[in-house]
């Protein structure tokens, strides 16, 4: 029998006594023995995927337990959910995988038994389900049995889903094409041939021309404004505006540019972010789980 111990759920928590501990992650460690999370009565979030638990009764005592994750395990009996009623904070069940997770109306029975869920087997719980849950669902009790006579089922949270349409005040009303004068006008709604769609077109093929001179060796520096106001020297502001016929600027009119660095913070920390995006797309639903855990932790140490 493979228990979990006091010891190992200090050392995956962090926790000072067991009653701090906020959130475990058990992964893959073959667990058939939870009985200690009777003593852990202020935990929100428990994953123990990949392991033998057979039963849910010890997750009653878990009166703040927000998420569950118990997928892969060896949940034979669907009634074990009915342990999980009294839990009021529970808004996130992942019983996918389990012996019990299987037939048409599985989805439906859980919903019934568990109507506050947001989101079960990872996917969002809508209201139209809750309601044909409660007609169709079967209606368990832990015997295992299920019941067919009609019973008051447990309050439910109305989800109330928003409108797609915006709300009167917030209405904005349509602007016509021709309350657009040429000046603020986006350059696509033009008429082609009108002096400002030339000037648009003109002033990108020179921007354009502008970037290709300035060459390679500035290639990071563009890439870091990118978002940002375009930034010009005082020469090549000059040169766009007498192609364009405009007067040209005095040296005095033009703000200094600040030197900047190419290698700043910012521009570190979004090549990491980039790099654990293209990581994180290519690991399993197991591995997702671990990282998960690890993000909560990093997050609750800042």
């Amino acid at each position: 029998m493979n228990k979990l111990s006091q010891n190992l759920v200090l050392a995956r928590s962090r926790a000072s006594d067991l009653e701090n501990v906020r959130k475990l992650n058990c992964w893959g460690t073959s667990l058939n023995d939870v009985s200690i999370l009777r003593k852990m009565p202020n935990i929100q979030v428990i994953s123990l995927s990949v392991n033998e638990i057979t039963s849910l009764a010890d997750f009653a005592f878990c009166v703040n337990l927000e998420e569950l994750y118990i997928r892969k395990n060896n949940i034979q009996d669907l009634s074990e959910i009915c342990h999980l009623r009294n839990l009021p904070k529970l808004r996130n069940l992942w019983l996918a995988d389990n012996p019990c997770a299987t037939g048409d109306l599985y989805r439906l029975t859980v919903l019934r038994t568990l109507p506050n869920l947001q989101k079960l087997d990872n996917v969002v719980v809508q209201q139209d389900e809750i309601n044909d849950a409660l007609e169709r669902g079967l209606d368990l009790r832990l015997c295992g049995n299920p019941v067919t006579s009609a019973v008051t089922p447990p309050p439910v949270i109305n989800r109330v889903c928003p409108s797609r349409s915006p709300s009167p005040a917030r209405r904005t009303p349509a602007t016509s094409p021709a309350r657009l004068s040429p000046a603020n006008s986006p350059a696509h709604m033009l008429p082609a041939n009108s002096p400002a769609r030339t000037n648009t077109n003109k002033f990108t093929e020179i921007m354009e021309a502008a970037r290709r001179e300035r060459g390679d060796s500035d290639k990071e520096e563009d890439e870091e404004r990118q978002g940002n106001p375009i930034t010009l020297t005082w020469e090549e502001t000059n040169r766009i505006r007498a192609q364009l016929g405009l007067r040209l600027l005095p040296v005095e009119k033009v703000t200094p540019l600040k030197p900047r660095s190419c290698h700043t913070a910012r521009q570190r920390n979004a090549n990491i972010l980039q790099a654990c995006l293209h990581l994180v797309s290519e690991l399993d639903v197991d591995s997702l789980e671990i990282v998960a855990d690890a993000i909560h932790s990093k997050m609750e140490s800042l």
